[in-house]
């Protein structure tokens, strides 16, 4: 098991990216691995399971979609916000949901 607290902090792309690379030939080594982190992208790339914490207590233990969809209006009260990938898609997908009627 590893145990990594905010772990992408401080590091740029490159160091982030081999990182989790490394995390990852772990992770299929079957290591579990535990991160603590406010970065949302790391989540939304990389999680299976967020445990949201709040004054101590367990807030949401869920998947991340689950996070984005479920307790979206919950993200800032916790600090978090929405991954700018997801605010993306969810323009783009905005984008084709109108279609303009003729007149």
């Amino acid at each position: 098991m590893l145990i990594l607290d905010e772990p992408t902090f401080g590091q740029d792309a490159h160091s982030n990216q081999e990182l989790m690379r490394l995390l990852y030939e772990r992770y299929l080594e079957n290591t579990a691995i535990v991160m603590i982190t406010h970065d949302m992208e790391l989540v939304a790339q990389y999680a299976t399971r967020v445990i949201v914490m709040q004054d101590g207590k367990i807030a949401a233990d869920c998947t991340p979609d689950t996070l984005w969809k479920k307790y979206a209006g919950n993200l800032q009260e916790w600090h978090l916000s929405t991954p700018v990938s997801l605010k993306l898609q969810q323009l783009q997908e905005r984008k084709y949901d109108y279609v303009p009627t003729s007149s």
